[in-house]
């Protein structure tokens, strides 16, 4: 999901149904930090997810996996 939120033009069907499909976050861990060079892409992913968030969340289900995303994706910072 942090490639599909720094392409030029973020694709958000694309990245909903990524988030959609997250069902389990322990599978997200900083070991996958070694695949991801810069810490200025986590940067820009976050931002730009937070700036999507109310195209990204319809219900408070939706913010409550959003927020989770955020919070893992934050702690990569």
């Amino acid at each position: 999901m942090v490639y599909l939120s720094v392409s030029k033009n973020p694709n958000i069907r694309l990245i909903k149904a990524n988030l959609d499909a997250i069902r389990n976050t322990s599978y997200i861990s900083k070991k996958c930090n070694k695949y991801i060079s810069s810490t200025c892409i986590y940067k820009q992913a976050y931002n730009t997810l937070m700036s999507l968030k109310d195209q990204l969340c319809k219900n408070n289900a939706e913010i409550e996996r959003f927020n989770l995303f955020i919070n893992i994706l934050s702690s990569f910072l």
